[in-house]
Order: C-alpha cells, then sequence, then structure tokens
C-alpha cells in the first residue's frame, strides 16, 4: 500500500481550460469536508471540483456538478490502481470557454489525476515512538544534533531548570537514540502509533 508522504499538485491547460490536481493525504474520513472547504477556498470560482478520497475500507467519490460517473469514479479507480490509501484525490477545474466533450473530459481528469499521482512522494505507514524528555542543558546540544542527523523530530521545546522537548519518528530511530542517552534524560511520559516513512527512490 502507497500512502502521500505530503500533498502534491500538478496542473495542465487544455483548450483554454485549466486543470489543478492535488493529492491530500488525510487520516480521518472526518477531515474530507474541511479538506474540500480548503481547496475551494485556494481555487475560488473554480467550475467544478471533483474528487475520490480513500480511507479503507472507506471510499468516496463525487463528480461535483460534471456529468455523473464521468469524473468522481475515474479518479477514484486511480486510486485503487495504484493502491493510494490515506489520500484525498481532488481535480480542479476552470472552464476555459470550450467544451471538451464527454470523452475528452473524462480522459482529461484521469489524466491530470493519474499524473499528480504518479508525481507524489508516497511512504510506508510503519510503526512509531514519540516520548516527552527532559535533560540539561550541556547535553541538549548533542542530542538535537544526533536527532536531526537520524531523522527523529523534536518540538515543543522548553527551558526551563531543564530542556523538555518531544521526541518523535520511526520507532526504529527514536527508541535506540532514547536507550543510548538513558542516563542523561528523564522519560515523562510515551507512546506508540503508526508514522509515514518515504519510500526510496
Amino acid at each position: 500500500m502507497n500512502y502521500p508522504f505530503a500533498k502534491h499538485i500538478y496542473e495542465f491547460v487544455i483548450l483554454g481550460s485549466r486543470f489543478i490536481g492535488l493529492v491530500i493525504p488525510f487520516d480521518d474520513e472526518k477531515e474530507i469536508g474541511g479538506l474540500l472547504a480548503k481547496v475551494r477556498e485556494e481555487y475560488p470560482k473554480a467550475t467544478h471540483y471533483p474528487y475520490a478520497a480513500r480511507l479503507l475500507p472507506f471510499e468516496r467519490c463525487s463528480d461535483e456538478g460534471e456529468p455523473a460517473r464521468s469524473t468522481g469514479l475515474p479518479l477514484l479507480e486511480i486510486l485503487r490502481g495504484r493502491e493510494v490509501d490515506h489520500v484525498l484525490l481532488v481535480v480542479v477545474r476552470y472552464f476555459g470557454g470550450t467544451k471538451l466533450g464527454l470523452g475528452r473530459l473524462t480522459r482529461t481528469y484521469r489524466d491530470v489525476g493519474l499524473k499528480a499521482v504518479e508525481e507524489t512522494v508516497m511512504a510506508d505507514l510503519v510503526e512509531g515512538y514519540e516520548a516527552s524528555l527532559s535533560m540539561g542543558y550541556s547535553d541538549f546540544s548533542t542530542f538535537e544534533k544526533e536527532a536531526t542527523r537520524l531523522g527523529a523530530t523534536i518540538s515543543e521545546q522548553n527551558f526551563l531548570e531543564k530542556v523538555s522537548l518531544k521526541l518523535s519518528g520511526d520507532a526504529k530511530i527514536v527508541k535506540p537514540l532514547i536507550e543510548k542517552y538513558a542516563n542523561l534524560i528523564s522519560i515523562d511520559n510515551e507512546k506508540e502509533s503508526l508514522v509515514k516513512r518515504r519510500k526510496e527512490q
């Protein structure tokens, strides 16, 4: 299975009509309405916003005013064929004044959606791990440099009597890093999760 690592945009113009394919990652089907509203804000006055969403076993698609089954279902078939999950695929259209005809219209939506997906950097879902840590100022610089080098993420930093932070990322990176510095840090809380790891290109 493939998971989009980050949002990707692809644009195409034909006979004056502008098509914009957007690949948007998401993790909860409740997000879809808000994501579609944001697309409409980013691309105001577009003619249509057909889309397909996939978060297995959940799937949804819409032609958004284009002829029935001409756009939404072909976009969903792209996601199925490419085995892409946790994804919203939207193709925004600005009508340029020349009608494309049903066959060319469907092909154009499909081609733009496919190109957007093909260009997207994909990821695997792997076991993740995050922990809230605290450590002395003298140890923080070395710890931060190694965490960054290995690809772990440091966030929520606070500099009080000690440095506190949240460390997160691939469990295969984060857990050994914590073990290496176990005698220098305090663990306040920790939990396991799923995180995205970029596929090798």
